[in-house]
C-alpha cells in the first residue's frame, strides 16, 4: 500500500507547511501551487487542506479513493458537492467565525465612513473647501439594524453598542433575535 497524502489547495507560508509536515511525518504532503498531487497518487489522498471542488470530485471518484477529511478554508462550503462528501463518509469541516472579528471591524468602519461622510470630506479637503456640512450626530441613540445575526452580526453589535447604537437583529428566516 502507498503512503497516506495530505493536499493543501491553497498557498500557505512555508513555515506552515513545515508545521503539518511535522505534525504528519508518516503522510506524502502534495501543496497544489508547486507539487500538484499526480493522477498516480489521487487514490492516496486522505485529507485535502483548502477545499476545491473539482479537485475533491476527482479524488473521490479514484478507484479506492481514500479520502477521510477535508478541512475548508472558508466559512461557505456550497463549492463542495455535500451529497457526495456524505456518500463517501468523508469528514468536512469549514472556516466558520474565522473572520468574525475581522469582518464586523470592516462593517464598522465601513458605517463610519458613511456616517462622518468621511469620502465628501476627503474631496473637500483636497479642492481646499474648508464648509463641509456633516451630520455630526454620530452612532449613539441610533437604531442600527442588522439582517443576519451570526457569529459576526453579534460581534457586530456588540462593536455598535460600544458607540451607544441600539441593535435589532434579524436572522436568516426573518425572525427577530437577540444581538
Amino acid at each position: 500500500m502507498s503512503k497516506p497524502a495530505i493536499v493543501i489547495t491553497r498557498e500557505l507560508k512555508p513555515e506552515h507547511v513545515a508545521q503539518i509536515q511535522a505534525v504528519a511525518p508518516g503522510y506524502q504532503l502534495y501543496t497544489q501551487w508547486e507539487h500538484p498531487v499526480p493522477d498516480a497518487a489521487l487514490a492516496d489522498v486522505e485529507i485535502i487542506l483548502g477545499g476545491d471542488g473539482p479537485l475533491t470530485h476527482r479524488i473521490l471518484n479514484t478507484p479506492k479513493s481514500r479520502l477521510k477529511f477535508v478541512a475548508a478554508h472558508s466559512a461557505g462550503i456550497d463549492y463542495l458537492n455535500l451529497a457526495e462528501l456524505q456518500s463517501h463518509h468523508v469528514l468536512l469541516s469549514n472556516a466558520s467565525g474565522l473572520h468574525t472579528e475581522w469582518i464586523a471591524e470592516y462593517v464598522i468602519g465601513a458605517i463610519l465612513r458613511r456616517v462622518r461622510a468621511l469620502d465628501e470630506a476627503e474631496v473637500a479637503q483636497r479642492e481646499h473647501r474648508w464648509q463641509h456640512q456633516v451630520d455630526y450626530s454620530g452612532l449613539a441613540e441610533k437604531q442600527v439594524l442588522i439582517v443576519g445575526a451570526g457569529r459576526v452580526g453579534s460581534q457586530l453589535a456588540t462593536l455598535l453598542q460600544a458607540f451607544g447604537a441600539h441593535t435589532i437583529g434579524v436572522n436568516r428566516k426573518g425572525r427577530a433575535c437577540r444581538v
